[in-house]
């Protein structure tokens, strides 16, 4: 086995194995998906954060790709390396691996990547899953794995029963549902879920209201001061409408998904995602509800109204709500799981 650097992403090669690989059938994030780490690779400076992006390669004698692990180092000055996928918005990091090989073949693979990544540097791994491969292995290979945080993570699965969903929630959950729709429908509202799926491409004026939205949510702390407060609110609407990675692969991809709650017509809450090849389960790194309808709990209802749509509509059995494990996901059925961010110096037996 050797280590081969790529710092093309589209070469003809690297981009056909990358796909077969995640084509599989084989455990593969979602974020980790060629369609989604070309957005990162391919966004520039802004994107990357004074970081410039390579895939490293772990190849067989006759060239053959057998692992791929998508990678960024300090541009310039500093010998720092993380992971690619270690940016906000992505929710998990990691490596994939070709499907015809054996767990110690992939140990393998793992070995001889960890040992040239200390010959370039200090690296860094953050958004790694704990129940994932390569920390299973990181394990195995380090005497020690330093862990310098955990990040709770949350994820629904749900059957075929919309009734036993619901009876699985506590409830108080359940009542607090039954208040949601009966205060909107005391006050005269009527609400709507609108759902985009794969093949279902999202129209212009729709992606434009929830980007709204979420950028309302995720600047409203400027929304007391102007001047330069102002200013930058307004650089960083351009830079998150326009050249932030998720927002081009959540407009752009084949496989997002939408589910946007209308409230009398307008979006009163939304979550974007990505679905996975299988068509069994949809992963969401944004979730923004407007804050003057926060009083009809529109998240809440969001989730419960999406859930029963895949139920009675596809094979989706599971969403995966992504980072973040607030009261909300966990009271609508959610379970932790967790990422690691870890800090590698000295490898006692690489």
């Amino acid at each position: 086995m050797l280590l081969k650097r790529y710092k093309n992403i589209e070469e003809e090669g690297l981009q056909r194995a990358w796909k077969s690989f995640e084509n599989s059938g084989a455990m593969v994030s979602h974020f980790l998906y060629y369609d989604y780490m070309k957005w990162i690779f391919n966004g520039g400076f802004l994107n990357n954060r004074g970081y410039k992006p390579y895939v490293e390669c772990v190849e067989n004698e006759a060239g053959e790709i057998l692992a791929i692990f998508p990678m960024k180092k300090k541009f310039l000055f500093g010998t720092k390396i993380k992971m690619l996928g270690d940016m906000q918005g992505c929710g998990c990091a990691g490596g994939i691996f070709s499907p015809k090989l054996s767990d110690s073949e992939k140990e393998k693979c793992i070995r001889l990547f960890f040992k040239t990544l200390f010959e370039r540097g200090n690296v860094r791994l953050s958004r790694i899953r704990e129940d994932s491969l390569g920390y299973r292995y990181m394990k195995k290979i380090f005497e020690q794995v330093p862990r310098l945080k955990k990040q709770a993570c949350v994820t629904i699965e749900f059957g075929d029963d919309y009734e036993a969903y619901l009876k699985s929630l506590s409830s108080s959950v359940r009542q607090n549902l039954r208040t949601a729709d009966n205060r909107m429908r005391r006050d005269g509202h009527e609400w709507k879920l609108r759902v985009f799926l794969p093949g279902e491409k999202i129209d212009d004026e729709s992606f434009k209201q929830i980007m709204k939205l979420y950028l309302a949510r995720l600047f409203g702390h400027y929304r007391q001061n102007l001047g330069a407060n102002w200013l930058r609110r307004m650089k960083n609407s351009y830079f998150y409408n326009h050249i932030k990675h998720d927002t081009l692969s959540l407009r752009n991809n084949t496989n997002a998904c939408h589910f946007i709650l209308y409230i009398d017509g307008q979006p009163a809450c939304f979550m974007s995602g990505f679905a996975d090849h299988k068509g069994k389960k949809i992963v969401v790194p944004r979730l923004a509800i407007d804050e003057s309808r926060r009083f009809y709990s529109p998240g809440y209802v969001m989730i419960r109204d999406a859930v029963r749509y895949l139920m009675e509509n596809t094979d989706f059995r599971t969403l995966d709500l992504s980072r973040g494990s607030e009261k909300y996901k966990l009271d609508l059925g959610g379970k932790i799981y967790e990422t690691i961010s870890m800090e590698l110096k000295k490898p006692m037996k690489v």
